[in-house]
């Protein structure tokens, strides 16, 4: 048998793997582009001229109904290790130096310096205090939520917070939780309840077993009177009703009527028959209103003989879900 023939390898039915490779070197046009081809599609854009993207479409995650051609307003993409993150518990204010009693008279006291005109809704302009760079930039990185869907906020809030998924434990809102977190933070300042074996009596964190055991230690004192401007729908309220407990506090209420009103009925950790809303002389809630102020101002002094308040909540946030 001749080895140098070759001729007897014509008729085998496996190639060679430089046979292989020669196939594999013409690259086959896909299905897509026979279609495309049929349609004397020449590899340009699909324009009636030639014109548009001829580039393959980049793959992106899809975010609630976004479909191609959606324009993200901003997109910052890090790489976030949670594992790293340090997430601190213990807080402590830093307290601001007292301020002479020469700077309150004339200063707090005496208002002329307080210059009252028309509503400004603009704050492009305020470069009082800081350069105009860096107001631009920070109203341009608020901007970005103004497209952002309420899914894809509380998206976000719960990644930024690794404390979100307590929400309001058993309040009606968030907003309960942290004007709980506050008093803690500046030792029951806000709530006056600086004794513990106090507060751990009137509210007991086991109630099947401590029921029996509340205590009033508030009955004898005087009632203790608050005020939640722009509070609606009412944590701080809630909260403070319940750490006050067998309502021993009286509060009074100055918030926009409509969506953002009280939610009186979704009180479930207090009552709120101790709670007395109000929406000043125009009775629409408008804080900006300087006569709502003064009718506010004579509404609280009246249901408080004169006293006023102990404490003065206020808000103004729209999203305490």
């Amino acid at each position: 048998m001749d080895f140098n023939n070759t001729n007897h390898l014509h008729g085998r039915k496996r190639k060679n793997e430089s046979d292989y490779e020669s196939v594999d070197c013409k690259k086959k046009p896909s299905i897509g582009f026979k279609l495309l081809e049929k349609m004397n599609f020449e590899g340009k854009g699909l324009g009636k001229y030639g014109q548009g993207e001829t580039k393959d479409i980049e793959v992106q995650n899809p975010i609630g109904r976004r479909g191609l051609g959606h324009h993200i307003h901003s997109r910052i993409e890090i790489d976030f290790n949670e594992s790293e993150e340090v997430k601190t518990i213990n807080e402590t204010p830093k307290w601001c130096p007292p301020c002479s009693r020469g700077f309150e008279q004339s200063k707090l006291i005496d208002d002329t310096w307080i210059i009252v005109d028309k509503p400004k809704e603009v704050i492009e302009d305020e470069t009082k205090y800081c350069s105009s760079e860096t107001l631009t930039k920070m109203l341009e990185g608020k901007n970005v939520f103004d497209h952002m869907s309420d899914r894809e906020i509380n998206f976000a809030r719960l990644r930024a917070n690794p404390y979100e998924t307590v929400k309001g434990a058993f309040f009606q809102n968030r907003a309960a939780m942290k004007m709980a977190n506050l008093d803690k933070i500046y030792d029951w300042l806000l709530s006056g309840e600086k004794i513990k074996e106090d507060r751990l009596n009137k509210n007991p964190l086991d109630l099947k077993i401590d029921e029996l055991y509340r205590k009033n230690y508030d009955r004898e004192q005087p009632l203790f009177y608050f005020a939640d401007v722009c509070a609606g729908p009412g944590g701080f309220t809630e909260y403070l009703l319940w750490r006050k407990s067998f309502y021993n506090a009286k509060g009074f209420g100055f918030t926009l009527i409509g969506d953002c009103d009280f939610n009186l009925n979704k009180f479930t950790a207090a009552s709120p028959m101790y709670f007395h809303p109000y929406y000043g002389v125009h009775r629409d809630g408008d804080v900006m209103n300087p006569e709502n102020l003064i009718s506010l101002q004579q509404f609280v002094g009246e249901g408080t003989d004169g006293n006023f308040c102990d404490l003065v909540m206020c808000d103004g946030g729209f999203n305490v879900s």
